[in-house]
This record gives C-alpha cells, structure tokens and sequence, in this order.
C-alpha cells in the first residue's frame, strides 16, 4: 500500500513538473520567436468555444470550449472588442473553461483557445468567441435638498403675498411671485428676481425691443430695427436658468450700408468715388486702405461724392463707404472696390 502511495505521489510531482515546464517551454518559443521550434504538429484546433448569457457579469465571464483529447493544456488569449490585440494570455490551462475577472462593464470581448499537446507545441487557434461584459448601473449619490425657496418683501398686501408694483391693492400669493409666468397687470412680479439677469436698458437707439419677462430666468427678448437701419448681431437673446446670463449681447441697430460705390477720378496721390445716398444719414466716411497693408486714409463728406487725397502713387486700394446719422454712428460697410493710383 505504501509503495503505490509512493508510485502515485511520483506521477503527480512529474505531471506538475511537465506542466510547469511546458508553460516555461511556450514563454520562451514565443519570446524568441523561434517559429520552427513552436510550429503546430497535427494538433486539432479547438472548437466549441463559446460564453453563455448566464456566464456573463459585469466585471466577469467563464468561458468554455470542447475538450480536445491529445490535448495536455489550453492557451487562452482575452481579446480587446473585435480586433486581435490582446489583453491578457494563460499559458498551459488545464480545464476546458476559464473564468475571467476584474474586467470593464458593456464591453466587447474576444476569447482565442489554442489545444497544446505532450510535447509543449501549441496548435492553430479555434474560432474565437466574442462576449459584451453587462451594463453596471452607477451608484446613486444623495442629492442633498434644494434651498428654500425665496420670498419677496412684504408689501401693502402683507405677509404671505406680493404686492404688484403699480397698484398697492393688486395682490398675488407669494408662489405666483417669480413663478416664469405673468400674474400681475405691469408684469412686475417678473421683475428682479432671484436668479435672473441684469434687465436690458429701455433705451435701444434706433429701435425697438420686447421681452416676454423683463430679466427673470428663461425670459426671451426680441430686437427690431428701424425701416433705415440694418441690424448687427443676433436679433434675439434668452435669460439662462441657470447661469443668470443673457445668451447674447444686445445687437446695434446701423444705418444700411449704400449698394453703390462707383470710381469718378483716380490720380497720383487722389481717389474720387461717388456713392448711392443712405436714408437718414447726415454725413458719410470714405476709407482707403492700401490692398497689401498700410496706412489707412478717410474723409468725411457730404451726399454723395468724395476725394480720398494723401495717397500713395501706384499702389492699390481697398475704398469703403459708410454712412454716419446725426448721432455720429457709423452705418454698415459698403461692398468694397478696388482702385490703383497713378504712377508718377
């Protein structure tokens, strides 16, 4: 009896021996590379590998295949998603499944089994079994209480309500006050209230503007100009809930610019233009700029002619119009043209 406990004790310490050293063996043929040392002998490939629904977890999955019987061990590569690059390799496995840990929840995963015989060579890979990880829900956080809501001073009305700014008698409850809607008759319940932004001046040159809740968050104003003036900007802006902002910045309202800009005259140091008259403007200004960079001429001048003097003998110009009103704003550019100077 104990002799046959000393047969079998010898048999397992030379099987972990040949395991340990076939594992070593498969390390270094693919360390060296030595491709005549590691080429696959009639070695079966592996079948059947595959990874059912219930295997899956979301950090986890076992994998299994058909055992291959000249087969000593298995070589297991993980793969990344669909691609061949791999992730991670078991060398000399010795069970026909493999349980995968500490993996990325809802990704894509290849496994790649290879039989190694007797002999320490591994044969051609099976077809690989592609597996998505399941989806892990993110922890929840408490969400701490919103703060109290604020109130409005107490008014003629007294506690518990807002009194409306035009008329001390007209009274709403104090949830009405600031709610994004229009409760009282002169829209003052919409007015300066927590959160919002800075309400826009009333004054809008040369135009004229609306707003559906003065400053109050998530208000919208709208911009309109006059019939002789163009608009410069976004005809529109919205008061952002959260940040008590205005998307965008109050447009300018200019006078249109003049279509027409015709060459009368070009000299050494002169250029004459003439231009189509712009409604309401008082005065126009007519720029010069040399085409390749420099010293920018102007004038100013009456409807509807100019000469740009001081200009520099053959060299190109760039020649722009605009009209000026009795404020002294400056209207929209003209299109521009080009004129060259004489040559001395």
């Amino acid at each position: 009896m104990e002799r046959a406990w000393k047969k079998l004790v010898v048999v397992l310490l030379v099987a972990i021996a040949f395991e340990v050293s076939c594992a070593q063996r498969l390390t270094a043929c693919e360390d060296i590379r030595q491709e005549e040392k590691c080429e696959p002998t009639c070695i079966p490939p592996v079948r059947g590998t595959v990874v059912y629904w219930r295997n899956r977890q979301a950090t986890s999955f076992l994998v299994n295949w058909d055992r291959v019987p000249s087969a000593k061990c298995y070589h297991i590569k993980l793969l990344n998603g669909y691609t061949i690059r791999v992730l991670k390799t078991i060398k000399c496995h010795n069970r026909a499944s493999y349980n995968f840990t500490n993996l990325t929840p809802n990704r894509v995963y290849g496994v790649e089994v290879s039989a190694v015989n007797f002999k320490c060579m591994k044969g051609n890979p099976g077809q690989p079994a592609r597996t998505r990880t399941r989806w892990a829900p993110v922890p929840t956080t408490t969400t701490p209480a919103p703060p109290p809501r604020p109130t409005p001073r107490q008014g003629a009305c007294g506690a518990g309500k807002f009194t409306c700014q035009s008329d001390p008698d007209a009274c709403i409850p104090n949830e009405e006050w600031c709610n994004g809607r229009l409760d009282c008759q002169d829209s003052s319940d919409e007015r300066n209230c927590p959160g919002g932004c800075k309400e826009l001046d009333e004054k809008f040159p040369n135009g004229n503007f609306t707003c559906t809740r003065w400053g109050s968050p998530g208000s919208f104003c709208w911009f309109d100009c006059l019939s002789n003036y163009a608009i410069e900007g976004r005809k529109y802006t919205i008061c952002s809930r959260t940040k008590g902002i205005w998307s965008y910045p109050v447009p300018v309202c200019k006078l249109k610019k003049s279509k027409s800009i015709t060459i009368d005259d070009i000299g050494v140091n002169s250029i004459v233009v003439s231009w189509e008259p712009v409604e309401a403007a008082s005065s126009y200004t007519v720029e010069a700029e040399p085409s390749e960079g420099g010293i920018k001429k102007n004038t100013t001048a009456k409807c509807c002619t100019g000469a740009i003097e001081d200009l520099y003998p053959d060299t190109e110009y760039k020649i722009t119009v605009l009209a000026v009103d009795e404020s002294g704003q400056p209207g929209a550019k003209s299109p521009d043209v080009f004129a060259t100077t004489s040559d001395e």
